[in-house]
């Protein structure tokens, strides 16, 4: 039997897909659609957050990752696709310090992300951040279907509880391409904001921290 969880079972594939992620939404959904389970079509709104999973990235998802690599809308910012592939390929060896995940949307898959400290690798563009207690995030919508919907500020919202779980974990920074107006927006949304002195973005714990209290005390429904 199916553990559900606690919100109302929606199953969104009546919209294009990739062709592998159509085949991992068949392969979990069809048992349910043999039951004559609704397939509404996908919510136009954004509080998504309590139905976003991120799942650990295994081998199965490698091909999703690469179509979503080669994808129009992600390919000027993740311009080498076989270098991310070989990462991940290695993500239980060399790379075992990066978190890789899969976000979905119940049973669907639709994007990638992970986090990982940043004094374990030696990128410039960390240069001037503190390198204790500082983690870094990467993350892409794969599926065109899911662009501008409030699915990526869902995703990150995840991404950086993830990373805050992590006790030593004070800051998120990420280095954004100029050009990249949608990421530098969705960053801003998350809560980020640009660190003159870093030259990059930055999300604290206290931040996060203050702002949840905030939320608690003034909306009852704050997007979470």
């Amino acid at each position: 039997m199916l553990a559900l969880p606690n919100f109302s079972f929606i199953i969104d594939i009546s919209f294009p897909l990739s062709s592998e992620n159509r085949k991992i939404v068949s392969s979990c959904a069809s048992p349910l659609i043999q039951r004559n389970c609704p397939v509404p079509t996908m919510p136009v709104y954004c509080g998504h957050m309590r139905e976003i999973i991120l799942k650990r990235v295994a081998d199965h998802h490698l091909p999703l990752i690469e179509t979503w690599l080669q994808a129009a809308h992600v390919r000027p910012w993740f311009s080498d696709p076989e270098a991310w592939l070989a990462e991940l390929a290695q993500r239980g060896d060399v790379f075992d310090f990066i978190t890789h995940f899969v976000a979905y949307h119940h049973y669907v898959p639709f994007g990638f992300c992970q986090y990982y400290p940043i004094e374990r690798t030696d990128e410039a563009v960390f240069i001037h951040c503190p390198r204790e207690g500082s983690y870094s995030i990467d993350y892409l919508i794969g599926e065109s279907a899911y662009l501008s919907r409030g699915f990526g500020s869902a995703m990150l919202s995840r991404l950086v509880d993830h990373v805050f779980a992590h006790r030593e974990a004070e800051r998120i920074v990420v280095s954004v391409d100029d050009g990249n107006g949608a990421s530098q927006r969705l960053l801003i949304r998350t809560g980020f904001m640009f660190h003159e002195a870093w030259g990059v973005f930055a999300l604290t714990r206290e931040a996060v921290s203050e702002s949840r209290a905030r939320c608690s005390t003034t909306a009852p429904r704050c997007g979470r």
